[in-house]
C-alpha cells in the first residue's frame, strides 16, 4: 500500500521556465481530418531539461499553432509512456492543455529512482496525430520525494526519496484560494510553516453563503467562490452558469505557484474537491473527466502518493 488517500501526483504542478530543446513532430499516417496537414507538421515539442533530479519531474510543452481544437479540454489529447532505458515496464501518463485556446499542452513526469528515462509523447487533434520521442538522465538529487508508509513500521510514513520519518502535523484552510493576492495566500504558507504544520486541507472547487459560526467575511479581496471552471458569472454564488467542460487556466496556474511554494518548503497540500451549499456547484466533479483526468475525493499535493492523476509529484 502506497498510501492511505487518492492524491495529486503533481505536480502539478508547476511549469519549469528552463532551457527548452525544441524539436519538430514526426507525423504518423492517419486519416485526413478536421486539422490540415500543413498545421500538424507546424506542431513542436520542447522538453524542459535533459538531466534533472530524482523525484523532480521532466516536462515536454507542445506548442499547437494554426487551427485548434474548438474545445481543446475535450477535442485534443495528449498522452505519453514514460520507462527507464531498457526495461519492459512503462508507465502511461496523460497531459493537459494549458491554454485557454488550446495553443500550449503539457505532459509531465516525476522519475522515482535515478537512471537513464525514455519517452514517446503524442498529440491528437481529431483523426490527425503527432509524436515525438525523446530521453533525459536522472540523477541521485536527494530530494524528499512523496510519502510513502515505512516498510518496516507499517503504522509509520516516511520521504520516500530520503527514508526519513514523515511526523504527521496537520491543519485547514479551506478557503485559502479564496484570496485575490497571492502574497496572502504565500504569506499564510509560510506562517504555518513556522508553526511547524506540515501539512495543509485547501479546496479546489466550492461556494458558500454559510459561514458555520466562522468570523468571516467576504469582500472584493477575499470570497467564498472558488470554481475551477469557465463561467460566465464566476462572481455569482446561484447562476454563476459554469461550462463544466472549459477549465479555467488561470485558476489552475494559481493553484500550481501555491503548490510550488508549498514545495519548496516540504508542506504537503491535501487537495479537497468540492464543498458547496448551492445546487449550482454541487456535485460539479461528475461532470468533469476531461483532459485534466479523473477525479477523486482527496488528493494530496507534493505528498502522499498513489493513483493516476493529471498532476506530477514534485516535492
Amino acid at each position: 500500500m502506497k498510501s492511505l488517500l487518492l492524491s495529486v501526483v503533481i505536480p502539478l504542478l508547476m511549469p519549469l521556465w528552463v532551457r527548452t530543446l525544441g524539436t519538430t513532430a514526426i507525423i504518423l499516417p492517419t486519416k485526413p481530418g478536421a486539422m490540415a496537414q500543413a498545421n500538424l507538421r507546424k506542431v513542436t515539442f520542447a522538453q524542459s531539461a535533459q538531466r534533472i533530479k530524482a523525484y523532480d519531474f521532466v516536462e515536454v510543452t507542445v506548442t499547437v499553432p494554426g487551427e485548434h481544437a474548438r474545445n481543446p479540454f475535450t477535442d485534443a489529447t495528449l498522452r505519453g509512456s514514460f520507462g527507464k532505458s531498457g526495461a519492459s515496464e512503462r508507465l502511461a501518463v496523460d497531459g493537459f492543455c494549458d491554454s485557454e485556446d488550446g495553443g500550449v499542452f503539457r505532459i509531465r513526469f516525476m522519475p522515482s529512482s535515478p537512471g537513464d528515462y525514455t519517452y514517446t509523447v503524442a498529440y491528437k487533434q481529431g483523426d490527425n496525430e503527432t509524436a515525438y520521442s525523446g530521453k533525459f538522465k536522472a540523477t541521485n538529487g536527494h530530494r524528499t520525494g512523496p510519502i510513502g508508509v515505512d516498510p518496516q513500521y507499517p503504522w509509520h510514513f516516511i520521504w520516500e526519496g530520503t527514508g526519513k520519518h514523515y511526523y504527521f502535523n496537520g491543519t485547514t484552510a479551506f478557503w485559502l484560494m479564496g484570496w485575490r493576492e497571492e502574497r496572502i495566500i504565500n504569506s499564510s504558507i509560510e506562517r504555518l510553516h513556522r508553526l511547524k504544520i506540515n501539512r495543509i486541507r485547501v479546496l479546489l472547487s466550492g461556494t458558500a453563503n454559510i459561514l458555520w459560526g466562522e468570523p468571516v467575511f467576504p469582500n472584493e479581496e477575499f470570497k467564498l467562490i472558488v470554481r475551477p471552471w469557465v463561467a460566465q458569472s464566476s462572481g455569482s454564488f446561484d447562476r454563476p452558469g459554469i461550462d463544466y467542460s472549459r477549465f479555467s487556466i488561470p485558476y489552475w496556474q494559481k493553484w500550481e505557484r501555491m503548490l510550488r511554494f508549498a514545495r519548496d518548503r516540504d508542506v504537503i497540500i491535501s487537495v479537497v474537491m468540492d464543498i458547496s451549499t448551492h445546487k449550482a456547484q454541487a456535485g460539479a466533479w461528475a461532470h468533469s473527466q476531461t483532459s485534466h483526468g479523473t477525479w477523486g475525493t482527496i488528493w494530496t499535493a507534493s505528498g502522499m502518493k498513489s493513483g493516476h492523476t493529471r498532476w506530477a509529484n514534485c516535492s
